[in-house]
């Protein structure tokens, strides 16, 4: 059963009036579902980790938990206008995936194919209960839920043959696509960012590069898996991102232990070559540490976008209430912004240079905020005053339950905003999208997501 709350959100959606003027850059987007906001339940408990757009739809990737079953990957489709499109899954998992028991869709995006492909995990009957990295691709060309059978034969792939992910929990959390527009492939590449648990507290990062058609790709870096490391980098932990720029480099921003200072986390930047070498021009050995302030602030990495310019984008927590921006063209900083949002999680580009981060307020008010900062041909991050109120546009969504919201990503479509993410209700958890107006609204395309820029997914994070 497929419904969506739109009486409910027209009463219990209530944007902080105060913030925002008529039609102002950031105030809900009215002709988004009458009032910017819409969510679904699908006849079950939705969690939504990411989303996916193209010039049709927004689809939202994540899981859906329905009675008496266990979680199941779920993706659902909107229109422009906030209307469902009859494509979506919302069903047991066993009905896509042969034997499997439960399935999470963490990453999304819309390949070169046109068809949504998505990453997480699978686990089975059995010897093979462990979370598995899971890739599937859905047929976007007609209504419902149907796997792409050109994607690895039938739709979707398991890969649990390596020593890192044969025993251990593994699941996609990222995934881009570098496309031929690029420069640096003769036919598109997947590449999935993969996080193997190898401890309590203890992670192993790996790109996983494959074919169009779902293959493993042996031309990158050999087998097709290149692990996300560098000498002297310490213990990674689960917080990590993945991009691509417009010539196929790969950027991951990671997070590690402090070797040389117990107690201490830190955010790394690595630059990978499209063929999964390391970039060594950047920074030491492809690495880039990332700090700001006293040692002893925690910087855990959220997500990292690339400008059509060339700035990579670093968004970072640094403590519970501040949030980190980094502007990179080089291994140093062009810049630097400090500014107070809490348990930051998602960061966007506009194409006319315009920095977009999701969170929710400082000091744990209910509710979230997309800032706005602009960035600088030079690099500078300033605050945007023509979004919301001083760059801060303030929502709060009431479901039921205890009222609160978990933001997924922000990304730009047709020119506006979308934030993704699962609100709380009565009986469980709802997925929801809001829409923001947008002054600088563009053709789709001219945004971060171009052909070279394909990179619309959203790093999660998972507890220890």
């Amino acid at each position: 059963m497929r419904r969506s709350l739109f009486f409910v959100l027209l009463l219990a959606v209530t944007p902080f009036a105060p913030t925002f003027a008529g039609g102002i850059d950031g105030s809900p987007d009215t002709s988004f579902s009458g009032n910017g906001v819409l969510s679904w339940t699908d006849g079950g408990s939705v969690v939504v980790w990411d989303v996916a757009t193209n010039s049709t739809g927004a689809y939202a990737v994540g899981h859906i938990t329905l009675a008496g079953e266990e979680a199941a990957l779920h993706f659902k489709g909107f229109n422009h206008g906030g209307g469902t499109l009859d494509q979506g899954c919302a069903q047991a998992s066993d009905t896509l995936i042969t034997l499997a028991t439960s399935s999470v869709g963490h990453a999304g995006m819309i390949d070169s194919s046109g068809n949504l492909v998505v990453g997480g995990y699978a686990a089975f009957l059995g010897t093979e209960t462990t979370p598995r990295v899971l890739v599937t691709r859905f047929d976007l060309s007609g209504p419902g839920c149907n796997l792409d059978d050109s994607f690895s034969g039938n739709g979707w792939a398991i890969f649990d043959d390596e020593t890192w992910c044969d025993t251990e929990e593994c699941r996609v959390i990222d995934l881009v696509e570098i496309r031929p527009e690029t420069g640096a492939v003769l036919a598109p590449r997947i590449v999935a960012l993969v996080l193997s648990r190898v401890g309590v507290s203890a992670y192993r990062l790996f790109l996983l590069g494959l074919t169009a058609s779902g293959a493993i790709d042996g031309g990158f870096d050999g087998n097709g898996w290149a692990e996300v490391t560098a000498a002297g980098i310490g213990t990674l932990r689960q917080h990590a991102s993945l991009a691509v720029d417009g010539i196929g480099r790969l950027y991951v921003l990671g997070d590690r232990v402090d070797p040389d200072a117990a107690g201490d986390y830190d955010s790394v930047l690595f630059r990978y070559h499209p063929d999964g070498s390391p970039d060594v021009s950047f920074g030491a050995g492809g690495t880039v540490i990332l700090t700001a302030g006293p040692d002893s602030l925690d910087l855990e990495p959220r997500d990292v976008a690339i400008s059509a310019d060339g700035f990579a984008v670093s968004l970072i927590r640094r403590s519970i209430d501040q949030l980190l921006v980094h502007a990179y063209r080089t291994a140093t900083p062009a810049s630097t912004a400090i500014r107070s949002q809490r348990f930051v999680e998602a960061v966007a580009i506009q194409g006319n240079g315009r920095v977009l981060t999701v969170g929710e307020p400082a000091g744990g008010s209910d509710g979230f905020q997309l800032r706005r900062l602009t960035l600088g041909s030079d690099g500078a991050l300033l605050d945007d005053a023509e979004f919301g109120a001083g760059g801060v546009g303030s929502y709060d969504l009431d479901l039921g339950g205890s009222n609160t919201e978990q933001t997924g990503p922000v990304v730009i479509w047709n020119g506006r905003p979308l934030v993704a993410g699962t609100a709380e209700t009565a009986t469980g958890t709802a997925g929801f999208l809001l829409r923001t107006n947008n002054a600088f609204v563009f053709a789709d395309g001219f945004e971060q997501d171009t052909a070279a820029y394909w990179s619309d997914s959203t790093g999660v994070d998972f507890p220890q």
